[in-house]
């Protein structure tokens, strides 16, 4: 964003950086209570418990890891486009 051509980019970025950090912000509260309210202490213990053991809670682990690497990866493409 420092390198567009309008100064607002700047703005824009800022505004989507607050925006996405607020969303992941929700989502790990609501992951803190589902824990809270099955006893769990790891993420992977809280989906076993919730939706029953099996593969299911590896591969809901590594998506929520790679969640955010994905969104930095869509900001940059919609700022890039956006902002010409």
């Amino acid at each position: 964003a420092l390198y567009a051509n309008d100064p607002w980019a700047v703005i824009s970025a800022i505004l989507w950086i607050l925006g996405l950090g607020g969303i992941f912000g929700y989502f790990c509260l609501l992951t803190g209570k589902t824990c809270d309210m099955s006893l769990s202490a790891t993420y992977r213990e809280c989906w076993e418990r919730t939706m029953g053991s099996g593969v299911g809670g590896i591969l809901v682990a590594i998506g929520t890891t790679l969640d955010p690497l994905m969104s930095i990866f869509v900001i940059s493409i919609i700022l890039s486009h956006s902002l010409r």
